[in-house]
């Protein structure tokens, strides 16, 4: 078997997600791997290295015409090269730690018109020409030749002594034959109109001792619930589709004629293939400015795929829209969440993944850090014994010692319960800005210069076994 895994290099290192897809790849006894990467110069030796781990040719595409590239023109670039191996599988991370758009393995399939299949996490057989898995929706087969983006399900192997490093084939536009004129900032129709440092959801902090948590969690309780208020431009673009009844209320605060569509049941592959086909026929003969989808695992899958079948503009992640009537504006956490982007699209329809929050029946949700993970079990009963719900940081997550389905965050869910108690949470980013839609934040941390505080509206400065002796 042949295999292609698809790697960018972040600060000189591999991209974890991506590391989990090599490691996939090392799992089938006697393949032919291929490492290809778009990048820079720097990530020859990040890449040099992972060729000490097994039977492993690796490709860097590097020219300066691929600078600047979007999601579409990455994924034009990466399948050109692709196509030149031939691979059976391709496995790629279900997405990078600094852009967290998930996009450029569904843009790659759709490019190579390969079957796909996102979120894995597990291969668990390959029988007949088949490929079959296990995902965060449902099991899921596929045809080869496929593309399969993994999650973060194992650990990469380390290299076995002895093992040398192997020379990294770097090609140049004109080596791979590609056209420029779909690479970089010529091939990408989104494009940042200008940057900021994230500071939304900031709070101005009272600091409180252990023993009045219950108090303060009873009181709040009783208020009423903050409405989450969309602002309603005065000047709309003419046409918006929402793809979904979570987006309508974003799809109508910037759009005159709004045209809603059921999303098909997300276990129906052959439904959702269905759609999209039919979506794209209907955006080709009618006048749309924007299509909105919900940044959800379906949405994820899908977005890009009309992305590629349109060569549009696709934004992730959205947590805020605006318009001046002619133009869609997009905001989005980039590089992690400490910046925020403001992107525009140059073709329309624009298209558009947005944040919704989760839907929850629990006013309040008690939620573990990586500071408290070793209490993980008795916050967890505490929020049962209390009827709260219960969430957890992704560096939980990823010990594995909470699933996905739990994890608040850029990659996890947005919520805004009432209340919203951040245990043993230092407060990044990547967090803080899915939670600031929560009515009352509380934080619970000994640090007290611990980042949660600033955007909390009470802070609690204390061990985790402190606040549980006070609680239980």
């Amino acid at each position: 078997m042949k295999i292609v895994v698809c790697v960018k290099e972040i600060n000189c290192e591999i991209n974890p997600f991506d590391e989990c897809a090599l490691e996939c790849a090392l799992s089938f006894d006697g393949a032919e791997i291929h490492i290809v990467s778009m990048g820079r110069e720097r990530a020859v030796d990040p890449i040099k290295r992972l060729s000490r781990l097994g039977n492993i040719k690796s490709h860097l595409l590097c020219d300066t015409a691929f600078a600047g590239s979007d999601t579409l023109a990455t994924g034009y670039v990466l399948s050109e090269m692709i196509k030149k191996i031939a691979p059976d599988l391709v496995i790629c991370g279900r997405q990078s730690i600094d852009g967290d758009t998930g996009q450029v393995g569904p843009a790659v399939s759709e490019y190579l018109n390969y079957s796909l299949i996102t979120n894995v996490l597990e291969i668990y057989k390959t029988e007949n020409g088949k490929i079959f898995t296990r995902t965060r929706v449902c099991d899921e087969t596929a045809d080869f030749p496929a593309v399969i983006c993994v999650d973060r399900i194992n650990t990469l192997r380390f290299p076995r002594i002895g093992q040398k490093p192997k020379d990294v084939e770097i090609l140049s536009a004109s080596d791979l034959g590609v056209d420029v004129k779909k690479c970089g900032l010529k091939g990408s129709p989104t494009q940042v109109v200008k940057s900021f440092q994230n500071e939304i959801g900031t709070r101005k902090c009272k600091f409180v001792t252990p023993d009045k948590l219950a108090g303060i969690i009873a009181e709040e309780r009783k208020r009423e619930s903050k409405q989450i208020e969309i602002k309603d431009f005065d000047k709309k673009l003419k046409n918006v589709w929402a793809v979904g009844k979570d987006v309508l209320a974003q799809a109508n605060s910037i759009g005159e004629n709004v045209t809603l569509f059921d999303i098909p049941d997300e276990k129906n592959i052959n439904q959702s293939e269905k759609f999209i086909s039919e979506l794209e026929d209907k955006l080709k003969t009618d006048v749309c400015d924007a299509v909105l989808f919900p940044a959800s695992f379906w949405g994820r899958k899908y977005a890009p795929i009309l992305q590629v079948r349109l060569k549009t503009g696709l934004c992730a992640d959205c947590t805020y829209l605006e318009t001046d009537g002619n133009e869609l504006f997009m905001y989005r956490p980039a590089l992690g969440g400490d910046v925020t982007a403001k992107i525009k699209c140059t073709k329309k329809p624009a298209l558009a993944t947005v944040r919704v929050e989760a839907k929850t029946e629990n006013d309040v949700i008690i939620s573990v850090g990586k500071g408290a993970v070793d209490y993980i079990d008795d916050f967890k009963s505490y929020a049962d014994k209390n009827g709260f719900g219960f969430g957890v940081s992704r560096p939980v997550v990823d010990t594995g010692k909470a699933p996905y389905d739990c994890q608040v965050g850029l990659t996890g869910k947005n919520v805004n319960p009432k209340i919203y108690v951040a245990a043993g949470i230092s407060g990044a980013v990547q967090h803080t800005c899915a939670i600031e839609k929560a009515g009352v934040v509380i934080g619970i941390n000994p640090d007290k210069n611990a980042r949660i505080f600033s955007y909390c509206d009470y802070g609690i400065v204390c061990t985790a076994e402190e606040i549980l002796n006070v609680l239980c």
